[in-house]
C-alpha cells in the first residue's frame, strides 16, 4: 500500500513493458487512516467533488451603474480580451435570483473595450447587477455584484395631495429641476411616462385614468432618481 503523500502511476493497459506511449493516465493517492483518495485523475476528470474551469482570458477593469432617463445605464471596461464572445447582463429579481435581462457581444479586442447596457425597466428599490462573462469554449465567470439605490432621497421634492382623491397630483421641484416623471404600479409596470420642460418647477400629473391603489412616482432630476409612494383613492 503506498505511503501517505505518494501515488502509483500505471498506464490504462496495465504494466506492459512493450508499450512505448499511452494516452490515458490514472493517479490515485491514499489518504490518511483509510480515507478517500486525496487525488483522483481519470482522463480529464478530476475527483467528482471538485471542478475547475480555469480563468477566463478577460480582464475586467471596472463595472458601474448610473441613473439615465427613467432607468439605469450600466458601463464596464476591459483591458484584455482573448477569447470572450459575450457579456450576459443579469439582475437580481424580487425572489433574490439573478436572471438575464440582456446580452452584449464582445468586441474581441485583445487590448480591451468599453461597453454599456441600458436597463429601461429597473425594479422598484435597490437593483443588483452582475455580468456573466462567457468565452468561446462555453466557460464563464461572474463579475462582482454592483448595487444602485432605488431611492436617492433629498433633492427637496414634494408631492401633494397624498392620498389623491381628485385625479391630480402636483410634483414640486426642490434643489434640482425635474426632468421626467414616471408612475409605476405595485407589479413594477410603468403606467405613465412624462418628459418635463426644463423651465417647469411645478408639474401637475393627471392620474384620473388609473385604478385606485398604491403607486410609485419616479422623479428624475439631473443627478438623482427619487421614488415616492402615492395612494390613489
Amino acid at each position: 500500500e503506498p505511503a501517505i503523500g505518494t501515488a502509483n502511476l500505471t498506464t490504462a493497459f496495465g504494466q506492459d513493458s512493450r508499450l512505448t506511449s499511452f494516452n490515458r493516465i490514472r493517479l490515485a493517492g491514499g489518504g490518511a487512516y483509510g480515507t478517500v483518495p486525496d487525488i483522483a485523475f481519470d482522463d480529464i476528470r478530476i475527483n467528482e467533488s471538485f471542478q475547475s474551469f480555469g480563468t477566463l482570458p478577460v480582464t475586467l477593469v471596472s463595472f458601474n451603474a448610473a441613473p439615465l432617463r427613467n432607468g439605469y445605464n450600466l458601463t464596464w471596461k476591459t483591458s484584455a480580451e482573448l477569447n470572450t464572445i459575450k457579456f450576459v447582463v443579469e439582475r437580481k429579481d424580487a425572489s433574490g435570483v439573478f436572471k438575464e435581462i440582456g446580452v452584449v457581444a464582445a468586441s474581441k479586442n485583445e487590448n480591451g473595450s468599453n461597453y454599456q447596457f441600458y436597463d429601461a425597466n429597473p425594479l422598484i428599490g435597490n437593483n443588483y447587477y452582475r455580468l456573466k462573462i462567457v468565452d468561446a469554449d462555453g466557460r464563464f465567470t461572474y463579475s462582482p455584484i454592483i448595487n444602485i439605490g432605488g431611492a436617492i432621497s433629498g433633492a427637496g421634492i414634494a408631492i401633494y395631495p397624498n392620498p389623491v382623491n381628485n385625479g391630480i397630483v402636483n410634483i414640486v421641484a426642490g434643489t434640482e429641476p425635474i426632468k421626467s416623471v414616471s408612475v409605476i404600479n405595485i407589479a413594477g409596470t410603468r403606467m405613465m411616462n412624462i418628459n418635463v420642460q426644463s423651465a417647469l418647477r411645478n408639474v401637475p400629473v393627471n392620474v384620473g385614468t388609473l385604478s385606485k391603489g398604491v403607486y410609485i412616482f419616479e422623479i428624475v432630476t439631473p443627478s438623482s432618481i427619487v421614488r415616492k409612494k402615492v395612494i390613489i383613492e
